[in-house]
């Protein structure tokens, strides 16, 4: 993963690594802890690399679907890191 490998790609503070950190728990399969980093790097710096912590967890909700439990767990706390 690209990202992870180089993670000055994106700056250093602590949005980016914030999505860093999600992207490496998404790699590792935890899909909860993914999607709290991803959340908290929005609520840092939400047009942080074209708002990718927010594409991401859209894409995440999507793939994993409604029922999945990280999806139910996050789905509120996104909502309110959209209007933060």
């Amino acid at each position: 993963m690209l990202l992870v490998d180089e993670p000055g790609a994106l700056g250093d503070d602590e949005a980016a690594r914030l999505y860093l950190e999600g992207l490496r728990r998404l790699e590792a399969g935890d899909f909860d802890g993914a999607l709290e980093r991803f959340i908290a790097s929005m609520r840092e710096d939400r047009a942080l690399d074209d708002e990718a912590a927010r594409r991401t967890c859209v894409a995440l909700f999507r793939f994993l679907g409604q029922e999945h439990p990280a999806v139910a767990a996050r789905r509120s706390e996104f909502a309110g890191a959209l209007y933060v």
